[in-house]
């Protein structure tokens, strides 16, 4: 066997445990969130300030491999591969610039469907969208039509709505066609909402550097969109740090106005100024598999806070397997499937090290800096794509994105103990919730001892804030 040969093999054992084995049988499932995700074209109609297809989308997803028909073919044969092989993912995400409602996107969904037809086991099918198909009858009426068409089939289509919200879309969220703009309309966010409503898909605006002096203003406008159409705001909003190597100090500073507001005004506004309300969306909502917010108290274990772990990631164009859509640049792809004879005949492989490291390795153990961390294991950690980008190397975590996740850390240590939360779970009688949040403060205090300068830094800046 050559040493290409055993590359291949390798990676084919690795992905095999990793994925294959689950997909061919549930109970095998590495994790319960396990999936396959396509990544079907970097192409988008807006030019966010902070998304990385703005500014690297060449790289990530070369234009020489964007063209629909090889994309289209490519889903026909993997879609092939995984029936003749008897794999069954029950859930994939389709990751793609704003394609949906358009010719292109329903042939995507055609594609799927055909599948389906076939006995793909596929179940549930997740897509994040700007939601811009809205402000087109044609379009919109499309992805009613499928939507319709998926569920007569035993699979639900399902959006999650990547809006940041009226203070921040037309300014951090630009379409290419300047005139789009004036179609986010306050009619456009009514139907988004109700639509929302209508279809029990949820919301996922940004928290980025980018504008985050604007987020407290945006967050009294979301929540007043939420009781206007009566969705429960822990239920319908996901708030996700954009982990961009650019949070600043003042940033940060920023940051931490926005998240001391939201921990007051849900606790006064959100759940009337009860206790046990608030710790049952803020620590039982940590310790459940509920979306994210900034405030919740974190315990990650030794895993990745991101898909790489759980998703299967090909793109489209080239059939290449990477950790993710965001680390599909050419040294990281851990191989490309093989096309002979029009059908997929294998793997050549590429980063083989690179699959072992992250599929099977220990986030601390893996990533630089994070093993002697005291915070590893309560941190929202940082992403992949955005490190290899700041300084070219992808195990490298981002120093600004560590000096958030610190600053937040110590925040949330100095706000629970202010508010009472920490006294309020010690009298309680539930063991879990209180190992819960010993293990936090254990963390945080030794943050505190291992960086006291950090520590008095940021103590200083939360006490001006919540006294």
């Amino acid at each position: 066997m050559t040493f290409e040969q055993e590359n291949e093999q390798l990676l084919q054992d690795i992905l095999e445990n990793s994925f294959y084995a689950g997909f061919k049988d549930e109970s095998k499932k590495r994790y319960e969130s396990s999936c396959l995700e396509m990544n079907i074209t970097a192409s988008c109609n807006q030019k966010c300030e902070y998304c990385y297809l703005t500014k690297y989308g060449a790289s990530l997803y070369p234009a020489a491999i964007r063209k629909e028909d090889d994309i289209l073919k490519n889903m026909e044969l993997l879609i092939d591969y995984f029936l003749e092989n008897q794999m069954h993912p029950g859930y994939l995400d389709l990751f793609s610039g704003e394609i949906w409602g358009t010719p292109f996107g329903n042939r995507v969904f055609d594609k799927i469907m055909d599948g389906i037809r076939r006995g793909w086991g596929i179940r549930y099918i997740m897509i994040a969208s700007n939601m811009s198909f809205l402000m087109d009858k044609k379009r919109f009426e499309n992805v009613e039509r499928y939507i319709a068409a998926f569920k007569k089939s035993g699979c639900r289509l399902v959006f999650s709505a990547s809006v940041d919200g009226l203070f921040l879309d037309e300014t951090q969220r630009s379409f290419r066609e300047k005139k789009k703009n004036n179609d986010r309309t306050p009619d456009f966010y009514d139907k988004l909402f109700s639509w929302c409503k209508e279809k029990h898909y949820a919301f996922h605006p940004m928290v980025a550097a980018h504008g985050i002096e604007y987020w407290i203003e945006n967050y009294k406008w979301w929540q007043h969109m939420f009781a206007k159409y009566h969705l429960n705001p822990f239920e319908y909003g996901m708030y996700l740090e954009v982990r961009n190597d650019e949070w600043t100090i003042e940033k940060i500073d920023h940051y931490l106005n926005f998240v001391n507001f939201m921990m007051d005004y849900d606790f006064r506004e959100l759940c009337g100024g009860e206790m046990d309300n608030f710790v049952r969306e803020s620590i039982e909502h940590s310790i459940s598999d509920k979306g994210y917010f900034p405030y919740v108290v974190l315990n990650t274990g030794n895993t990745y806070n991101c898909t790489v772990n759980t998703a299967l990631t090909v793109r489209m164009g080239d059939l290449a397997i990477g950790p993710c859509h965001r680390t599909h640049y050419e040294p990281f792809v851990y191989g490309k499937y093989r096309v002979k004879n029009g059908k997929i005949d294998g793997i050549d492989a590429n980063n083989v090290q690179l699959a072992n490291l992250i599929l099977n390795g220990a986030h601390d153990k893996t990533m630089m800096q994070c093993e002697k961390c005291p915070v590893s294991h309560i941190c929202m950690r940082g992403c992949l794509g955005a490190q290899y980008e700041s300084s070219g190397e992808i195990l490298k975590p981002c120093p600004t994105v560590c000096q958030l996740q610190k600053a937040r850390i110590i925040f949330l240590y100095l706000k629970y103990t202010s508010m009472g939360v920490f006294d309020f779970i010690e009298r309680s009688n539930d063991i879990q919730k209180r190992n819960y949040i010993d293990y936090f403060k254990e963390c945080a205090l030794n943050l505190k001892e291992g960086e006291p300068n950090l520590w008095n830094y940021w103590e200083i800046k939360t006490n001006q804030k919540i006294y």
